[in-house]
């Protein structure tokens, strides 16, 4: 059997006439018998008897069969290639129901009685100008229903003779003119709204698909970028790592200065890589906020650290303030919270010639343990246009495309913080005057900790608290050993991503025993001396107790 074809424009607009037909079909009919009751009440008394019963049978005859076909059709639903068949069988009904209102105004015609006879045209012309409306949907049917009910009485009236009859029948021809342009109007009408929604519902369906299309285009590039970053970083991170052995090796001078252009540009490279690799995993969900208790002033210090030494080769002035109403202690995403601020703060660096750079941590609000954090990342920039507010935070986008080519950079920085801020339920904006520089802020909700060991390199004397303090040396080694394995293979294939796992390893340590070992690990990872590292870490593996296996 072979499959149902696509019906064709004509097809769907022939069945939505038909449709439209046959949707207040028994509304009509039931209407039709209340003004036939009427119109046999209104003439027993002038009519003889066996012509109004002949002439109420025919018409429930043909009520009958019209309500039947009425039936059949809600019940079949008929397929818009069928439309046709349909539509002439609700033509033929609408025929029958005209010649039906005819036989009645010609046989309860009152030959000597003008009242009555008065009463039959105007129950003609009220069952002539309801079919109009309802009939003109489709033309034929409401044409043959209004040639045979008018013209009998029309005729009769003629026939007559005398004046008032003759002025009767002219009104009557008038009449129908009017209901035949009435009918050419509405159904004109109907088939042209029929025809602009089905292109409208088509152009739709059309932009609807051609945006999943994108969206899906755009997810695949997201997933596959994504998924790629291992093999992206593996080959940048082996230059950087090797052309640093290369530089601590004897060089004459102009070796020396083209392999530290090599190193400078491939770090630039892989910076570029990191961002759009991260807005690509933040795009397509693959990144999960890991929510964990830390310390937000050895955050800040960290970020502190990293900043002075880029704002002091401009010869600016980089601070950072924490509110004494603050918590210390959160429990969040430490690691997406360190990437925003240093996306902001090496952007505000980036853009400030003169002046300062300042980094603020407030307290926005709290509720219960809820603690709503506002952060705030102020330069003395140029500032940025109000029209561009918004679009700063757009992929690839910058808010002055001349001063980026004098600066450098992707516009991934802030696409990506932006992003990480939304993924951890947080908001960003920016507030920015030209010439007075700009104020990057972002409010996240953590929630308040309880005791956390800070690392003894970082520890200002005293603990900070954390939920979940070590238990014992054995539970941290059960957590030191997989992290060490991964930072060992990290070293083995030059990733930069061994200092974040150094960070999670140092945490978690047994302290002063380790300190000399990590702060090696520390340098050697920091200048990229990888294959020093990985010394380092088996020597560290020994004195933990932990059997590491060496390729």
């Amino acid at each position: 059997m072979n499959p149902r074809q696509q019906p064709t424009t004509e097809q769907i607009v022939a069945a939505e006439q038909v449709a439209l037909l046959f949707q207040p079909f028994m509304l009509s009919l039931a209407a039709t018998a209340v003004a036939a009751v009427l119109f046999v009440a209104a003439q027993w008394g002038a009519v003889a008897h066996d012509l109004v019963i002949i002439w109420a049978t025919l018409l429930t005859a043909v009520t009958l069969l019209r309500v039947l076909l009425a039936l059949m059709y809600r019940r079949i639903r008929p397929q818009p290639d069928e439309a046709r068949l349909w539509g002439n069988l609700f033509t033929l009904g609408a025929a029958l129901a005209g010649m039906a209102w005819g036989a009645g105004g010609f046989l309860m015609f009152p030959a000597d009685n003008f009242e009555h006879q008065v009463i039959v045209v105007l129950v003609i012309l009220g069952m002539c100008s309801g079919a109009t409306t309802s009939l003109s949907v489709m033309r034929r049917a409401a044409y043959l229903f209004l040639v045979p009910a008018m013209l009998p009485v029309t005729v009769l009236f003629l026939l007559q003779g005398h004046e008032t009859s003759t002025i009767i029948a002219l009104m009557l021809i008038l009449s129908f003119g009017f209901f035949l342009i009435s009918t050419r109007n509405i159904h004109h009408n109907t088939q042209q709204n029929i025809r602009l929604r089905l292109a409208a519902e088509q152009k739709e369906r059309s932009l609807a698909l051609a945006k999943q299309e994108v969206e899906a285009a755009s997810q695949a590039k997201s997933d596959f970028l994504a998924n790629i970053s291992h093999e992206f970083r593996t080959p940048m991170n082996i230059i950087i790592g090797m052309t640093h052995s290369v530089l601590q090796s004897r060089l004459e001078g102009h070796q020396q200065a083209a392999m530290v252009k090599v190193q400078r540009a491939a770090e630039s490279l892989l910076e570029i890589i990191n961002g759009i690799l991260d807005f690509s995993r933040a795009q397509s969900g693959t990144l999960t906020v890991e929510p964990k208790a830390f310390s937000l002033h050895l955050e800040l210090d960290r970020l502190h650290r990293a900043g002075v030494a880029g704002a002091a080769a401009k010869g600016l002035t980089f601070t950072i303030d924490q509110a004494d109403d603050l918590p210390d202690v959160l429990i969040g995403d430490a690691v997406k919270l360190s990437q925003v601020l240093q996306a902001l703060v090496s952007n505000a660096i980036k853009f400030t010639e003169r002046g300062e750079v300042g980094v603020r941590a407030t307290l926005d609000s709290r509720e219960g343990d809820q603690v709503r954090v506002l952060f705030s990342v102020t330069d003395t920039g140029p500032g940025i246009e109000r029209s561009k507010w918004d679009s700063v935070f757009l992929p690839f986008s910058q808010g002055d495309a001349s001063r980026t080519r004098r600066h450098g950079g992707t516009g991934m920085g802030l696409a990506v913080a932006y992003k990480l801020v939304d993924l951890m339920g947080g908001r960003m904006w920016v507030d920015s005057q030209m010439g007075s520089g700009s104020t990057f802020c972002f409010t996240i909700t953590f929630a308040e900790g309880g005791e956390v060991q800070m690392p003894d390199s970082e520890a200002a004397g005293n603990p900070v608290h954390s939920e979940r303090p070590h238990d014992n040396r054995v539970t941290d080694l059960h957590r030191i050993e997989p992290l060490l394995r991964q930072l060992y293979v990290q070293s083995q294939d030059y990733d930069v991503e061994a200092a974040a796992t150094l960070g999670e390893l140092t945490a978690i340590l047994p302290g002063a025993a380790c300190e000399s070992r990590v702060a090696q690990l520390q340098r050697c990872i920091g200048n990229y001396g990888f294959d020093e590292a990985l010394g380092q870490i088996v020597a560290l593996a020994q004195e933990l107790g932990i059997d590491l296996p060496v390729q």
